[in-house]
């Protein structure tokens, strides 16, 4: 019974030793790991500090121009310059990487001017959003204003004929020419600014002109002229124009179809439906994460018939 209690003992007292080396040990090492994690903690926050540090350094550069003395040779002002030159640089083209990724979007209206227009303008606006206007020959003093708001406002002036009336327009190729050409002269006159993109009325798939499409198209070309059909509609084109829910259905289920989608609207007197839902149909684009753009020359134009080659 000694002997069993002297090993049950020495056992107790080999467990309080390993309990007591144990937490000696953890009483060392946790300390030193800590410290450790601490260090690399203050390394890194460090390093973070410089990198802000230089980052401040190369934007009070570019707010705050160095002068540079008239004898410093070019090679001392290039170096001046450099820095801000590379970071300008780096944020256009990440801006250029991420709207190429992005869905592109171009909303354009055909028949303007029209009582309409100011009001799609103000929306445009408001959103800051740009957009193609394909308009007609008007000469009243408020569509000569409208003319020069689009423009001004940054927007693309496209052109949609003089007369928008099918048969003297597609007469024949001379009259087509015609009819483009005075067009184009007016608008340059009114605006300053020369519009070389052209919306067919009816589209190039139209089924009104009895002469061949191609002619026209080649006339287009001839003059240096891009055409611009549309792959989206919002249905205002219709004699009676549609719902505002109905309109945006017709947008939003066609839109993702498409890697770069022209959206056909109207800007007509009586569409006053498509200055209403405009609003909706911005925020909905822009929810999805699209950019909305105007033709301009890096749109790939969308055409129902294709120019023979």
């Amino acid at each position: 019974m000694n002997k069993m209690s002297v090993d049950q003992k020495r056992k107790r007292i080999n467990l309080y030793k390993r309990i007591i080396v144990t937490t000696i040990l953890a009483c060392i090492l946790i300390p030193g790991i800590l410290c450790v994690i601490l260090l690399v903690r203050v390394h890194a926050l460090e390093k973070k500090v410089e990198e802000l540090q230089s980052l401040a350094a190369w934007k009070m550069q570019e707010d705050v121009q160095p002068e540079v003395p008239e004898t410093a040779s070019q090679a001392e002002t290039e170096q001046v310059e450099e820095p801000s030159e590379v970071l300008q640089q780096a944020v256009t083209e990440e801006e250029t990487t991420q709207a190429d990724e992005r869905k592109r979007v171009y909303l354009t209206f055909d028949d303007g001017p029209s009582s309409h227009t100011n009001e799609i303008l103000d929306i445009l606006k408001e959103y800051n959003v740009k957009a193609t206007f394909f308009v007609v020959g008007k000469t009243d003093e408020a569509s000569k204003a409208a003319y020069r708001r689009i423009v001004e406002e940054g927007h693309t002036l496209g052109m949609h004929s003089y007369s928008h009336v099918y048969e003297s327009v597609y007469a024949s190729g001379e009259e087509f020419e015609k009819d483009f050409l005075k067009l184009q002269s007016y608008l340059y006159e009114e605006t300053g600014v020369l519009p070389v993109y052209y919306r067919f009325p009816g589209g190039s798939s139209n089924t009104i002109s009895k002469v061949d499409m191609q002619e026209f198209i080649s006339c287009l070309h001839k003059h240096g002229i891009e055409y611009f059909d549309w792959n989206v509609s919002n249905g205002d084109g219709m004699s009676r124009t549609p719902a505002v829910e109905v309109m945006m259905e017709n947008v939003m289920k066609d839109i993702p179809l498409y890697e770069e989608a022209v959206v056909l609207m109207h800007d007509d007197a009586n569409k006053h439906r498509t200055v209403e839902f405009l609003p909706t149909l911005i925020e909905r684009l822009t929810e999805q994460d699209c950019v909305l753009l105007p033709i301009d020359d890096t749109a790939e134009p969308v055409q129902h018939i294709r120019p023979e080659e």
